[in-house]
């Protein structure tokens, strides 16, 4: 970061660079969040992961600065180079080398340097994100075939962590692409190969469907949702302050557990749901700050959807991501938040480079 400020200091004017709507929102973000830490119950040392998350914000920015007529080949060289370290993986997996001595590779689950499998397929699911845009926007067909080896790759690695939502995720923002091309039998044929392969991995009792059988798994998710809504009933407009959910929803927790008995919970750090989550901490807002930090980026991309090849790769990356924490907080996840404010950053910094 440091490198790119000095050349970008010599190159070009800073400080025209760093006016950028979503550096701006995500500082004021920042900001908000320490002062309501400040005069509320919250401690202001917790908002430093915030501020944080400038560093990915401005790198992206930076990348399509010094890269911005090769951004969408090197996005799918990142994708291809994922998915040959998900190919080794499988391959060691499949030779029943579940654990590589002291290097914390968890192969059995795929957990690789991701610290957990949830982790782990948002990345992967990203990665089958860009190859399938590449597949169905790429010119060449040698890229659209390697494209899709990498896809088929990534999706199986994506089957192997048994995560439904951001296989969903996934789902639905190839599905948008695909409808707003009219390519409905592609929509169908695809379908029917994920089902396919899911009972060929043996995952079918894991991606069952049913209401009866998803509402069966979902005790902890309905616990934090229900403590975040009285949160927010406390706390409308600022929210209970930054990084407080889990002491605020500690009585609400008690609360739902006396008149809904279930079994262990694994986590309640967070309200399982972004929205939520941000509404209950920052109030509204909060979230309508947070918000502005992706909807320039994201408009950009929209207008530029015909005319940059990179502009459909970062969109559905992001649409992906956001979608996803639907039903995972992993924005406090350092390597999850790097990847999603460095694909921001790039986002927004297409717009930019563009109105060059």
């Amino acid at each position: 970061m440091i490198v790119s400020a000095v050349i970008l200091g010599k190159s070009s004017n800073l400080w025209q660079f760093l006016w950028d709507s979503s550096l701006l929102s995500l500082l004021a973000f920042g900001l908000y969040c320490s002062v309501t830490n400040i005069f509320g119950p919250g401690d202001v040392a917790r908002t430093g992961i915030i501020y944080g998350w400038l560093i990915p914000l401005f790198l992206g920015k930076a990348f399509v600065h010094f890269r911005h007529q090769t951004v969408q080949k090197d996005i799918l060289i990142a994708a291809l180079a994922l998915a040959g370290g998900m190919l080794v993986a499988q391959l060691l997996l499949a030779f029943d080398i579940t654990y590589i001595d002291n290097l914390g590779l968890d192969l059995q689950y795929l957990k690789l340097t991701f610290r957990n499998a949830t982790r782990t397929a948002l990345f992967v699911a990203v990665g089958c994100m860009v190859c399938f845009t590449q597949v169905i926007f790429a010119s060449s067909n040698r890229s659209r075939l390697l494209a899709m080896m990498a896809g088929i790759i990534l999706l199986s690695a994506l089957l192997m962590t048994e995560k439904r939502m951001t296989l969903a995720a996934l789902l639905i923002c190839c599905g948008f692409l695909l409808v707003s091309r009219r390519s409905f039998r592609v929509i169908v044929l695809g379908l029917v190969a994920i089902v396919c392969l899911i009972f060929l991995f043996g995952k079918a009792e894991r991606f069952d469907l049913r209401p009866g059988h998803l509402l069966a798994s979902q005790g902890e998710r309905l616990t934090v949702w229900y403590a975040a809504v009285e949160i927010i009933k406390t706390y409308p407009l600022t929210g209970s302050g930054f990084r407080t959910f889990k002491e605020a929803a500690a009585p609400h927790v008690e609360t739902y557990r006396a008149s809904h008995p279930t079994g262990a919970y694994e986590n309640l750090e967070d309200a399982h749901n972004l929205p939520l989550h941000l509404l209950s901490e920052s109030g509204i807002i909060g979230t309508a700050i947070f918000s502005l930090i992706f909807f320039f980026p994201l408009r950009n991309c929209w207008r530029l959807r015909n005319t940059n090849a990179a502009a459909i790769p970062l969109l559905s990356s992001i649409a992906l991501i956001l979608l996803n924490s639907q039903l995972h907080v992993n924005i406090f996840s350092l390597n999850v938040s790097g990847l999603l404010f460095f694909l921001t950053g790039a986002a927004s910094g297409i717009g930019e480079e563009h109105n060059r």
